[in-house]
């Protein structure tokens, strides 16, 4: 009996994985566009169309500034997830940008897949910061 159970258990496990879509490959549909861009780290798909921006799976919260502000980035997410390029392309100062580009060079992210391979994406967004209580 202990060898069944085993098997149907395996056999669960899998369809588990496989039901969650943590690692599903993306197939666009034909005639879908792909917008690539040349980064400082190669080419890299934009997200936007038929690339989904990938989900946050480690985020580390940026250092405290003196005042509320903003800094918008632009991200290179490698194929295996991690930030391989932060670029700052506005910010309500220097503390604001030094704190967003530190703290986003230790994010991790989900691998995006394109025809059942990952691929490098560029992500842009805007992190925000309160004022200090």
């Amino acid at each position: 009996m202990a060898p069944v159970t085993s098997r149907l258990l395996t056999t669960l496990s899998i369809a588990a994985v496989l039901l969650c879509g943590c690692y599903y490959p993306y197939y666009p549909p034909p005639g879908a566009e792909i917008r690539w861009v040349d980064t400082p780290v190669g080419k890299a798909a934009a997200v936007g169309g038929p690339i989904r921006a990938p989900k946050i799976i480690n985020q580390v919260t940026p250092a405290a500034t003196n005042s509320a502000g903003f800094a918008q980035v632009r991200v290179v997410i490698s194929p295996q997830g991690t930030v391989s390029n932060v670029e700052i392309l506005a910010a309500s100062d220097d503390a604001a940008a030094k704190s967003a580009k530190e703290a986003l060079a230790k994010w991790k992210f989900t691998p995006t897949f394109l025809e059942g391979s990952a691929i490098p994406v560029v992500h842009e967004f805007k992190i925000t910061f309160k004022k200090p209580s």
